[in-house]
């Protein structure tokens, strides 16, 4: 997988709101899976190993907590997990640290169940936006022409 500026992946790593990562991506041309290329960036309170390295019987999520290891595929999802866990290792350590306290609860289910679902979604398409107070004033009172 080509994850070089410019490279098949499509995507532009020069636009603002990736510059900030692209150093864990450049220069990095000579590995060849997303696992390796994360164990190489930035420290991340995990190391990043292949998928085949999760047992068939074992959660996701619980192989993390126990291992401090995530399971890598060679995909773009998988990259931008490993550089969310660079990023913010605090609140990825936090996820993982609930999702398994949910699965010692309950064990694991052919469903997720409301929590686990909820931690999944905030994990996968959460945003945050760091904004000074005169814009999050605005976006609280829904004022778009004083936002925008």
């Amino acid at each position: 997988m080509n994850l070089t500026a410019n490279g098949t992946t499509g995507i532009d790593w020069t636009r603002p709101w990736l510059v900030g990562l692209t150093e864990l991506v450049a220069g990095s041309a000579d590995h060849t899976n997303v696992a390796t290329r994360l164990n190489t960036g930035r420290p991340a309170p995990v190391r990043f190993v292949p998928q085949s390295d999760l047992p068939s019987d074992q959660a996701y999520e619980q192989f993390i907590f126990d291992t401090r290891t995530v399971p890598t595929r060679d995909n773009l999802h998988d990259l931008f997990n490993g550089l969310c866990w660079m990023q913010f290792p605090l609140t990825k350590t936090r996820l993982n640290q609930l999702q398994a306290e949910q699965l010692a609860l309950a064990g694991v289910q052919s469903l997720r169940g409301a929590v686990r679902d909820a931690l999944t979604v905030f994990d996968e398409n959460a945003a945050f936006l760091q904004a000074p107070p005169p814009l999050w004033d605005a976006l609280l009172a829904r004022d778009w022409h004083q936002l925008f």
